[in-house]
């Protein structure tokens, strides 16, 4: 879709204004948006409804939207920036220059769960809307929910599932996020015609720069993990639980070869997982 005014036309018709829907968060047009970041639903209920950080011509106002976010935070008593926030704002900055787009498979705020699934909150979402028009290259969906829904979604967005963003330690965000910096840069482009990627290769590189023959930190890793058995093979969960204690021990000892063997296998693991 070429025209943010036409694109803005159809989210009003699901996102009504004087409606306590936010269907989405970005820091200008959500067209130019290459990654998704995926929850389940807001926590923090908003003064000023949406359209307020929005204008046709360059899309929403983030700046504003996170001042106002501070301040009502601050009027309930509550630290300025949330956990999964201050989670969020890591992973975003980690993905520069690509644009990201937060957005929940829910649009209304909720204190539980529980009122969260039930009607008639259930159902109102714009996430199926978003992915089909703006077609993502990535979708992190953090959460139970967020990742069952994406996986319902028919894209060619490649799919990485997390724990809830509170549970991921900030320096795995930072490591994800360059990640796909750096898989976007392999392609040339971040799949917007309109948005060619123009990085710098060198501000994309892993701190732990594997310089071992190619091939023999995943051998090493591999057969660590056939040592402990059939259960790791067949238990993705325990698997990964092994991979993130040796990936700890190889911190440790300033192992880097084996270190990025351990975040290759991680990695792997969350976007089959998708």
């Amino acid at each position: 879709m070429d025209s943010l005014k036409k694109f803005a036309d159809e989210l009003r018709k699901m996102a009504k204004p004087g409606e306590q829907l936010r269907p989405f968060v970005c820091d200008g047009s959500p067209l130019d948006c290459s990654v998704f970041i995926v929850g389940s639903n807001r926590a923090t209920r908003l003064a000023s409804e949406f359209w307020t950080y929005w204008n046709d011509g360059r899309g929403v106002d983030k700046a504003r939207f996170q001042s106002e976010y501070g301040d009502y935070r601050r009027s309930r008593g509550k630290p300025e920036i949330a956990h999964s926030r201050n989670a969020l704002e890591v992973l975003v900055k980690s993905c520069a220059p690509l644009r990201c787009l937060e957005t929940n498979v829910f649009g209304v705020a909720t204190d539980t769960r529980d009122e969260l699934l039930a009607a008639p909150t259930q159902g109102i979402s714009i996430l199926p809307y978003l992915v089909d028009t703006i077609k993502p290259r990535w979708i992190i969906a953090h959460g139970v929910i967020a990742g069952r829904a994406v996986s319902a979604y028919e894209t060619k967005a490649t799919i990485v599932r997390l724990p809830d963003l509170r549970k991921v330690a900030h320096a795995d965000l930072k490591r994800l996020g360059r990640r796909i910096v750096d898989s976007m840069l392999q392609e040339g482009t971040s799949g917007h015609p309109k948005h060619v990627a123009t990085l710098e290769r060198g501000d994309t590189e892993p701190e732990n720069v594997d310089t071992a023959e190619p091939g023999l930190p995943e051998t090493r890793l591999g057969d660590a993990l056939d040592m402990l058995g059939s259960r790791v093979s067949g238990d993705a969960d325990y698997r990964n639980t092994i991979v993130q204690a040796i990936l700890s021990v190889a911190r440790v000892y300033n192992d880097a070869s084996l270190e990025a063997a351990c975040e290759r296998e991680i990695e792997r693991s969350c976007v089959s997982a998708g």
